[in-house]
């Protein structure tokens, strides 16, 4: 930009310089001190300066006589007819009465070294006082404490939190909508493994279950089944413990006694996290007829959510104890044990005898995708278990799988996967058949 200038401005000074040239006179430029409203032309022949008025510009182009000064920023031009120089006013800048004869009226700009001053100019604000240590030295958790306490912030650890939550749910006086919004907040903290921990050793998980026992609120209900959930999910120590303080007996009763849906789910949601993974709580909920209970609110006009969730149930316990036994380590005892208590619950006698062969295609029928994605995944689980009767339900999911390759081109990810998943189906009944399928509905 500084180099398109200069050449600009040597290319005025050039045809100016050639056109003081072409006269007999010698035109000296003096500029007087104080004055700002003339310049004063010396005119090196004569015997005495001209004096011009200062030029004052306006919208429209005027010739600037010869030496006469000009204020900086106007439309400058050479009229090559007349070999006279003209000057305007830009489109942003209008005439003023002050100094410079103009006032610029666009947005203004700020030049790269004027930022680069004006940001080593700018100076943090000091939110400490002049005694405070550098805000780079580490400061310890409880200098932290006293400085925020004179801001009266209040900070508490997980454990704190939770020690609080805790008391407020032991305290036989607190309002049921209070107790909903603690065990809303306790869940939120139960989902970290350490947190569960705590809140196990401190007796909640026996706190939780005395709730779920005594409450005829369903909306302190739900909370407290999710607060329960969250305690117990991915927890060996805490599903330990909560079984062991008979958690499966209190969800499964309050379970086959609730015709609330919202409420079953987050019963459910609470056995689920108790049976995943622990194969004593799965013998125990086989035991106190889990699969009867989910049976029967199965029946009920549920939504499918409800049924996914069940299903899910059902086909992750067998898919464990699948894995358990490609997997099991002949020199290990662990898995030999794991193994061991696995094939104490006969799950797949269980589920032909209560009918669940029939009763996981249901959702094949739902409009909603991921329903029918649910009931394909689980009726791979259970296609040696289920051989018979899910050939009648072939022609079915060929329906599907056919319909789904029609909605590929529209989303090559999701309906293909679910092309996928139904002829892994397709294939592993008509081989349990060997080749013999019976296409009925």
């Amino acid at each position: 930009m500084l180099k398109q200038i200069l050449l600009v401005m040597g290319l005025v000074v050039g045809v100016l310089t050639q056109h003081v040239m072409a006269n007999s006179a010698a035109l000296t430029v003096v500029h007087v001190e104080g004055s700002e409203d003339e310049t004063i032309v010396e005119d090196t022949d004569g015997d005495s300066p001209v004096v011009l008025e200062k030029f004052i510009p306006t919208d429209q182009w005027q010739t600037v006589q010869e030496g006469q000064a000009i204020p900086a920023g106007l439309h400058v031009r050479m009229n090559f007819e007349t070999g006279s120089k003209e000057a305007k006013l830009m489109s942003d800048f209008r005439h003023t009465d002050d100094a410079q004869g103009h006032q610029y009226l666009g947005q203004k700009e700020f030049m790269r070294e004027e930022l680069k001053k004006a940001m080593k100019n700018l100076k943090a604000t000091d939110l400490d006082n002049k005694d405070s240590k550098p805000s780079g030295e580490f400061r310890s958790y409880e200098e932290l404490k006293k400085d925020f306490a004179d801001m009266n912030a209040n900070i508490e650890t997980d454990a704190e939190i939770i020690a609080r939550l805790l008391l407020k749910l032991n305290n036989s006086d607190t309002p049921s909508e209070e107790l909903q919004l603690t065990l809303t907040d306790l869940e939120y903290y139960l989902h970290q493994y350490d947190n569960a921990i705590l809140f196990g050793d401190a007796g909640g998980l026996s706190v939780l279950l005395g709730i779920l026992n005594k409450t005829e609120n369903m909306d302190v209900l739900k909370e407290a089944a999710r607060a329960l959930g969250a305690a117990i999910s991915s927890n060996p120590k805490a599903q330990i413990r909560s079984l062991a303080s008979g958690a499966m007996e209190v969800l499964l009763r309050l379970m086959a006694v609730s015709y609330d849906t919202t409420v079953q789910r987050k019963l459910l949601f609470a056995i689920s996290s108790q049976c995943r993974h622990f194969p004593y709580a799965q013998k125990r909920f086989v035991d106190l007829g889990g699969l009867s209970v989910l049976q029967k609110a199965f029946n009920q006009p549920l939504s499918d959510k409800f049924k996914m969730k069940a299903v899910a149930l059902i086909a992750d316990m067998l898919m464990e104890k699948i894995v358990t036994e490609q997997n099991t380590s002949p020199e290990l005892s662990t898995d030999l044990e794991k193994l061991r208590q696995y094939k104490e619950v006969d799950l797949e006698t269980l589920l032909v005898d209560k009918g669940w062969c029939d009763r996981v295609p249901e959702l094949l029928m739902s409009h909603d995708h991921e329903a029918r994605e649910q009931a394909i995944v689980a009726m791979e689980t259970l296609a040696h278990t289920c051989q018979q009767t899910f050939s009648k339900y072939l022609v079915t999911v060929r329906l599907l799988n056919t319909e789904y390759r029609d909605m590929v081109s529209d989303d090559s990810g999701y309906f293909q996967h679910m092309v996928e998943i139904t002829d892994n189906l397709l294939n592993k009944v008509t081989n349990k058949n060997n080749g013999h399928v019976t296409d009925e509905l």
